[in-house]
């Protein structure tokens, strides 16, 4: 498998780490992240509004770097980003907190083998938490757990099968008492895609 990863934040910096932990077996390619500094990375309307750091804004980078897989943060409707896109050969996609709508030709690359992971909780799909504030939607109804739903991905927002599911984890009543408290939140339960994605994802793959 050769997956291009759309990762960014604590979330889906553990992702790509969860990736990388399924070689030889995933290859990953490509990873494509935010830069919060930047207008396409739409940060204002996304968890980056709640506050970042350097060492945060670079974890994905790092994470890249380190084990040697090209990494891009610019606008992927550019042609160096699609001809990036084209030179990794990825069979895959799978995006984590990732600001931008990934192209109709990259997901029509892969045969529509792209998978996005959305927080959402049992008992739902996508329906309720779809968008940029899944968190806060679901505290603000009144729910007091949370879960990771993989879903195959389309050209609309948080659209598409559900193909697997993870544990759950609560959801504090605090949660949106202050920003750092959100971002804290999402530091403190990375692993919980990180651990759908290790378990589940070659599967997801084999089945199509």
């Amino acid at each position: 498998m050769r997956v291009a990863a759309f990762v960014s934040h604590f979330y889906g910096a553990a992702v790509l780490q969860a990736l990388i932990d399924l070689s030889p077996t995933v290859q990953v390619v490509l990873v494509v992240t935010d830069d919060p500094k930047s207008k396409h990375s739409n940060a204002s309307r996304r968890l980056w509004k709640y506050g970042w750091d350097e060492s945060l804004r670079s974890l994905v980078p790092r994470i890249a770097v380190r084990h040697g897989i090209p990494v891009v943060s610019e606008n992927i409707r550019s042609a160096h980003f699609e001809d990036a896109f084209l030179q990794a050969k990825p069979n895959s996609i799978l995006s984590c907190i990732f600001g931008q709508r990934i192209p109709q030709s990259c997901l029509d690359h892969v045969s529509q083998r792209a998978y996005n992971l959305h927080m959402s909780t049992p008992g739902y799909g996508l329906e309720l938490t779809r968008g940029s504030a899944a968190l806060e939607t679901l505290v603000t109804s009144g729910k007091s757990i949370a879960d990771m739903i993989l879903h195959r991905m389309t050209i609309d927002f948080d659209n598409g099968e559900t193909v697997a599911r993870s544990t759950t984890i609560p959801l504090p009543a605090d949660t949106l008492e202050t920003p750092r408290s959100i971002v804290d939140y999402f530091q403190a339960t990375a692993e919980l895609p990180a651990t759908l994605i290790r378990n589940e994802f070659v599967r997801v793959f084999k089945a199509g």
